[in-house]
């Protein structure tokens, strides 16, 4: 079941090469912890500068999880 709500970035963990864990806080959850894959993943074309930005502390995302 996916559900879409929006979060809040509290702290960010780089885990292996690629992958990050976002600690969020949401309203109907609470404090909750996400695996996000391939952030870090080279592209053509594309820099992953782009999509690390999303997961800045105290930014608001709108997730579906």
């Amino acid at each position: 079941m996916h559900v879409k709500t929006k979060a809040i970035v509290i702290s960010v963990l780089k885990f292996q090469e690629k992958n990050l864990i976002v600690k969020c806080f949401t309203l109907s959850d609470g404090l909750k912890s996400y695996f996000v894959r391939n952030v870090f993943a080279t592209q053509k074309n594309k820099t992953h500068g782009s999509k690390i930005a999303y997961f800045q502390p105290l930014t608001i995302l709108e997730i579906e999880a």
